[in-house]
């Protein structure tokens, strides 16, 4: 899905509250029940408004894959969104930073014309048992902040 052409607003404070059931049991049977409830403050994270559009945007979750065996390759598609105001080229700058036990080959060239797109393909190799998160790092111009595009990688080791 493309990302929405969003503002985003500093300043703002994001709190989770949160209700949990307090309860102590004597043979697997809970009384004394009470609710405890709190706030607490949660840091939200977006990927700037850019003419790139990543799909899925959300990122790629692996799920369970066995230590020491390649999954199967998920992609991502790349797009210059034709759609934004007089859209730029997009420019990629240096490679494709690839961090955790993932690993990435991709069919995009130095550049991408409005509505121009490319294809990432990420495959997953889990060292060790857990979860294993990672990330995939685009650096490119005209970047609206100055900041790259962060593509957030999930699987687990079993």
């Amino acid at each position: 899905m493309p990302q929405p052409k969003t503002i985003l607003n500093t300043g703002l404070d994001y709190f989770l509250e949160l209700n949990t059931l307090q309860c102590s049991s004597a043979d697997n049977v809970a009384s004394n029940c009470e609710i405890d409830s709190g706030r607490f403050p949660v840091e939200l994270k977006a990927n700037p408004p850019s003419p790139l559009r990543i799909s899925p945007s959300a990122g790629l979750d692996f799920g369970n894959q066995t230590v020491g065996q390649t999954s199967a390759q998920l992609t991502i598609t790349l797009l210059n969104d034709p759609a934004v105001a007089n859209p730029p080229t997009v420019n990629f700058v240096g490679k494709v930073v690839v961090k955790g036990n993932y690993s990435e080959t991709d069919d995009c060239s130095y550049s991408l014309a409005p509505g121009g797109s490319c294809t990432l393909t990420i495959t997953f190799t889990p060292k060790a048992v857990g979860f294993a998160p990672g990330t995939i790092t685009l650096n490119y111009t005209p970047e609206p902040t100055g900041s790259p595009q962060v593509i957030y990688l999930r699987g687990t080791g079993q």
